[in-house]
């Protein structure tokens, strides 16, 4: 988890994807650090093009934490982002309209601003 999280950071997108694949889907992570490293892989599958892939995280990252989702930014940018690329499918809009989410824009609450 914490290599994907440094690849990501480092801007070396297909190292995260890989060390992310690495990761067993079983593992006894704390909720919030599972958040966190399905929000990195999101991210990487995004910056990557990998749009379906990257839907498939966040879904799944709000399935599992939906107030985790709900509250921080950096889901809400992505899901953002991919809103405005080809044709979001029906999922990723009605989890936009749940998230607060425009495309490209997100909704900040007041305590992010």
């Amino acid at each position: 988890m914490q290599s994907a999280d440094v690849a990501v950071v480092s801007e070396d997108y297909p190292r995260a994807v890989a060390v992310a694949r690495r990761m067993s889907p079983g593992s006894a992570l704390p909720l919030a650090a599972r958040s966190r490293h399905l929000t990195d892989v999101a991210h990487a599958q995004v910056r990557l093009g990998n749009d379906r892939a990257a839907e498939a995280a966040l879904l799944t990252l709000e399935r599992g934490a939906p107030d985790w989702t709900a509250h921080h930014r950096l889901p809400r940018i992505l899901v953002g982002e991919l809103l405005t690329r080809r044709r979001p499918s029906v999922s990723l809009r009605e989890l936009a309209g749940r998230l607060g989410v425009t495309a490209g824009v997100t909704t900040l609450r007041p305590s992010e601003e």
